[in-house]
């Protein structure tokens, strides 16, 4: 070298002896000379190739060295080594994953879904970055490999870079790319295929809930048309058949009773009355046999029921209709009718009234049914419920039946008038629903 050291590239990394010491070895036979030597640990890959290429180092006009070693070419500079600045390149030398070793190739593929991924490199001290998943720079100090364990698919570039004795990093940063490439169940299309999946699912379960309880719902429709037929069948066999024998041997009865005898006249009225008893109890029978009651047969119903007992009683009697008509299943209607009738029953029994009215109103979503009369009231004490009478019982609990409201307002001397609300969003439906549930209850 130009201020006399002495450099050798040789078979155990490159030797540098200072003019110095060289000096006083050719003065002082016996001297131990110092010498500097840089290996792989430094950076330096190899060592100096025993027959080509020759000579195995040059010096450039710069007085930095090529260095030619078994593993490649290295550019050294004496001015920094003797600064303690020596700025040795790093090389990555492989990676390792899966048992597998592969060479630092550009565009490097890795196994799928790989545990570890370990990148082996040389420096004397060195940090790195896996660009894609680190965020800053790793020092590891002397460790010569850096390990990354669950990495996703993707593409990563590995870096690293060497620092001499003094701590100065050095310029280059050998570096690396490679990819991951994700495994089936990473893709995009499994995850498109799990959600349609989880979708379809959810649809089928909803599928068969919703099959499930048709079934419930059908079955309970099945078990109530069986029991009214039941009922239809023991009403018309026990009770219209004895009422009507009994209609007969009374018939028969009035049939020898004198034409001038007065209580002729009053056994022909209650004949009459025990005739639309029965008519009413075959169209029970009739009803519990139907589905669907036609448009005006409850308005028809309360008004006739209503007239007939105010020709009994004496007492005057009015029906009002408003809204439009529309069917109702034969559970609704009935269980209205029987609510209204009550109520004129207990107005013409009980109430002592000059005058009866009833007003049923036909709504959007709403059937409203009111009995009023002009009468003494009820007081609170005969509002409750007492033994023996379970009238206004009953229409609570047929109101309940049908998820309706049904509100009593009455005081002494003041009259009656009981209110009745249906909701109706559609008819037939949401109240046959409330009343199978009040009978499953029950």
């Amino acid at each position: 070298m130009p201020n006399g050291d002495l450099w050798a590239n040789s078979g155990v990394g490159l030797i540098g002896i200072g003019a110095a010491d060289i000096a006083r070895a050719s003065h002082e036979p016996g001297y131990l000379v110092r010498f500097r030597r840089f290996d792989e640990s430094d950076g330096l890959v190899g060592i100096a190739p025993s027959v080509l290429p020759l000579p195995s180092m040059v010096r450039t006009s710069t007085n930095d060295l090529i260095i030619s070693t078994t593993s490649g070419a290295f550019r050294f500079s004496p001015d920094d080594a003797a600064s303690g600045k020596v700025p040795f390149p790093v090389a990555i030398v492989g990676v390792t994953t899966g048992g597998k070793t592969h060479a630092p190739s550009p565009g490097l593929t890795l196994d799928a879904a790989p545990d570890t991924v370990r990148i082996d490199y040389t420096a004397v001290r060195f940090r790195y970055m896996l660009e894609g998943f680190d965020r800053q720079w790793q020092d590891a100090e002397t460790r010569r490999s850096a390990f990354y364990t669950g990495l996703p698919p993707g593409t990563y570039r590995f870096k690293v870079a060497a620092a001499g004795e003094d701590g100065v990093w050095s310029d280059s940063v050998a570096g690396m790319t490679f990819e991951i490439p994700p495994t089936f169940v990473q893709t995009g299309w499994f995850k498109l295929i799990c959600l349609a999946g989880l979708v379809f699912l959810g649809w089928l379960l909803h599928r068969i809930r919703l099959r499930v309880a048709l079934r419930r719902l059908s079955a309970r429709i099945e078990a109530r048309t069986a029991e009214r037929e039941r009922i239809a069948r023991d009403l018309h066999d026990t009770l219209l058949q004895s009422v009507q024998g009994l209609i007969h041997i009374f018939g028969g009865i009035v049939e020898r009773v004198s034409d001038t005898d007065p209580l002729k006249a009053a056994m022909h009225r209650a004949l009459g009355i025990a005739a639309r008893v029965m008519d009413e109890g075959r169209d029970k029978v009739q009803g519990l046999r139907t589905t669907v009651a036609g448009h005006n047969e409850l308005a028809a119903g309360l008004d006739d029921f209503g007239r007939s007992l105010a020709s009994l009683h004496g007492i005057a009697f009015a029906m009002a209709l408003h809204g439009r008509p529309r069917p109702l299943d034969r559970f609704v209607h009935d269980e209205i009718a029987m609510v209204g009738r009550e109520a004129i029953q207990n107005a013409f029994a009980h109430a002592n009234a000059s005058e009866v009215g009833v007003e049923l109103r036909y709504g959007n979503d709403m059937i409203e049914l009111g009995v009023k009369d002009d009468g003494r009231g009820i007081d609170s004490e005969a509002q409750m419920n007492r033994p023996g009478h379970w009238g206004m019982q009953g229409m609570r609990e047929r109101a309940a039946q049908l998820g309706a409201s049904l509100e009593l307002s009455s005081a002494k001397g003041h009259g009656t008038t009981w209110r009745l609300r249906v909701p109706v969003g559609r008819p037939s439906e949401r109240a046959m629903t409330a009343g199978e549930t009040a009978r499953d209850v029950r």
